[in-house]
């Protein structure tokens, strides 16, 4: 699919729009707000519907806005997202609250999910070959947000918390270390309201696992896809192996 570089930039924003807001976007807002378009409201509302052509964006019935489709989504996170890495603030930050759960790897898993789901308000799980799925209580939080306010995104909800078990084992036996799954892509079932981003890691032990975040499709890529990049480099590290095999402590070697 080829668009060009005005409508990329356009479809950028619209989806950072959403992503704040939830609410549809107007070409207005976009004039209004983005000055460095430099483009009058009609050729901002022609561009928009080459857009919406194209099946990037969507325009509902009840608003004047546009808002993402699925391929939309697809299409920023493969060409437009800038590449995001954790600064060394937020590493260590992260760092240093693992290395307080010195103990077995359920503990270890449990307090990644928390943290996982306390910085993206999203529903984060993790599991290993052979063992059990933890989950953090992120899942009140997420069912705050504005997607669902309706019943049916509830009930995709449901059908992916019930559908896990049966699909862990295909998740963590992928080649890729981290795939993002949007709307129908995602593998638990059928949630259109609903992104997975999947990032797998290998203890130092050998064992194989999968940390998982689910949320709306107006969530947070780029960050959201670098912590759980991090845990997973964690988790497969020396620092792991620190937590997992109970080694001196190596802190000062990293910070």
């Amino acid at each position: 699919m080829k668009i060009s570089k005005r409508q990329s930039k356009i479809l950028k924003a619209i989806i950072r729009e959403y992503i704040a807001t939830a609410k549809a976007v107007s070409s207005a807002r976009l004039v209004r707000k983005y000055s460095s378009f430099k483009i009058s409201s009609a050729t901002m509302r022609n561009e928009m519907v080459v857009l919406e052509e194209a099946g990037l964006i969507e325009h509902l019935h009840t608003s004047a806005g546009r808002t993402p489709t699925d391929k939309g989504y697809r299409y920023f996170v493969d060409n437009l997202m800038r590449e995001r890495s954790l600064s060394k603030a937020e590493q260590k930050k992260l760092t240093l609250e693992l290395l307080k759960t010195k103990t077995a790897h359920n503990k270890l898993l449990r307090r990644t999910t928390q943290l996982l789901s306390e910085l993206t308000g999203g529903v984060a799980l993790a599991s290993m070959l052979d063992e059990g799925i933890f989950f953090d209580s992120g899942l009140r939080q997420l069912l705050e947000e504005p997607e669902f306010a309706e019943k049916e995104p509830v009930y995709e909800m449901a059908q992916i918390m019930d559908s896990i078990d049966e699909h862990v084992k295909d998740l963590i036996e992928k080649n890729r270390n981290l795939e993002v799954y949007i709307g129908e892509e995602n593998p638990l079932c059928d949630a259109q309201e609903c992104a997975t981003i999947v990032s797998r890691f290998r203890l130092p032990s050998g064992e194989k696992g999968i940390i998982a975040l689910i949320g709306p499709k107006r969530m947070r890529y780029a960050r959201n896809m670098s912590l759980l990049d991090y845990l997973a480099k964690f988790l497969s590290g020396s620092l792991g192996a620190f937590l997992f095999l109970g080694a001196p402590d190596i802190l000062s070697n990293y910070f």
